[in-house]
């Protein structure tokens, strides 16, 4: 009879450990602290896949091995950029196995490979979740992923666009937003007296944040307004070549990312694809006026005229026109500012959690 004496226990599994910060790997920390906080048990455990190990039928055993151990040295290794509660429990497995499973009654899939994992993994004494961060096909299949929202796991979307890719297999899920860092996340300047001309914007090297069509738009707006000025921050070294209008910041501690933020008047976001667009809401909290493609999950706060300008995907031009119109239009500028974080605010990780603890109940009494 496995786990049924703790249903205040709750274990994220999460893909192979990741050194450098991203935003659905942020929510499952924010989700952690919060469940901690309210006196669960809280594992984190990070999935090292290694389905290529098992299809080396040709690689000599010693090879295979030495691999093997290698992987394994890493599993003592703890996330080092989101400071979490001593308390909280990070694992690492290095197989798909029930056995490296810690003792938690809420067990909650966080990516399309966590989610059939779990799917398959034999806890029948206790309750699966399935929190569902994004439309994850990148390197499989529109399919896979389709097929992982049909698996046998309580769902949650975060956003409407998700929401409507699971109307479409006509699953049942619950919605619920994330939240955000109001501690870490300051207004700090006021909006009106910002410099109009200064941008910042996220650097990744995904492919899906299209920075190359942020970079034509703004160097098109350049074109238009010789004083713009662009911050640049991200957790990836910068590409080459850099125009001199654009400072560059690696990895930013709080302090630099909220002098960022708050000394720029507009912030852009380029992307193809988002599942909730973290960055875009931050920006809202430290007073920026956004500017952003029309990415899906970013509809959360992102409404076109009210709280963005938003522009149609990878359209640099489109993008282009809607930075310099919050450039040249003061009065615009700071009524998208300022409605923008005044939406934002709704959006706590307190409420995010009540949400989230009363569906985990819901299921806990079935």
């Amino acid at each position: 009879m496995r786990n049924i004496f703790n249903k205040k226990s709750i274990c994220f599994i999460l893909p192979s450990f990741s050194d450098i910060p991203c935003g659905g790997y942020k929510v499952v920390y924010e989700y952690s602290q919060e469940f901690y906080k309210h006196g669960y048990k809280v594992y984190i455990l990070y999935i090292d896949f290694l389905k290529p190990f098992y299809k080396w039928e040709k690689v000599s055993f010693f090879i295979k091995f030495k691999y093997l151990v290698k992987r394994i040295l890493r599993y003592n290794q703890k996330n080092k950029w989101y400071k979490l509660e001593k308390g909280i429990v990070e694992l690492t497995a290095p197989v798909l196995s029930h056995f490296w499973l810690p003792k938690s009654y809420n067990f909650c899939a966080t990516a399309v490979d966590t989610s059939y994992f779990l799917d398959k993994v034999n806890i029948s004494h206790s309750r699966k979740f399935y929190l569902i961060q994004d439309f994850e096909f990148w390197g499989t299949s529109e399919e896979y992923a389709f097929n992982s929202y049909k698996l046998k796991l309580n769902k949650i979307a975060i956003s409407p666009w998700l929401c409507k890719k699971l109307d479409e297999v006509n699953e049942q899920y619950s919605y619920i937003p994330n939240g955000f860092n109001f501690s870490y996340f300051k207004l700090i300047t006021p909006i009106k007296n910002r410099n109009p001309h200064s941008v910042a914007l996220l650097y990744h090297v995904d492919d899906r944040k299209r920075f190359t069509d942020a970079l034509e738009a703004l160097t098109l707006v350049r074109q238009n307004d010789p004083l713009l000025s662009v911050k640049l921050f991200g957790a990836f070294p910068p590409p080459e070549n850099l125009p001199d209008w654009i400072t560059f910041y690696l990895k930013p501690n709080e302090n630099i990312h909220n002098m960022i933020l708050n000394t720029s008047s507009i912030f852009i976001v380029s992307s193809k694809a988002e599942g909730f667009c973290l960055p875009g809401g931050e920006a809202l909290i430290c007073g920026c006026a956004l500017a952003c493609t029309d990415c899906g999950g970013i509809n959360v706060y992102a409404h076109n005229t009210t709280t963005a300008l938003i522009s149609p995907v990878c359209d640099p031009n489109a993008l282009s026109k809607n930075i310099l119109k919050l450039i040249n239009d003061d009065s615009l500028r700071i009524r998208i500012a300022t409605e923008g974080n005044k939406i934002i605010r709704q959006f706590t990780w307190e409420k995010a959690y009540n949400l989230f603890s009363d569906f985990i109940l819901k299921h806990n009494n079935e």
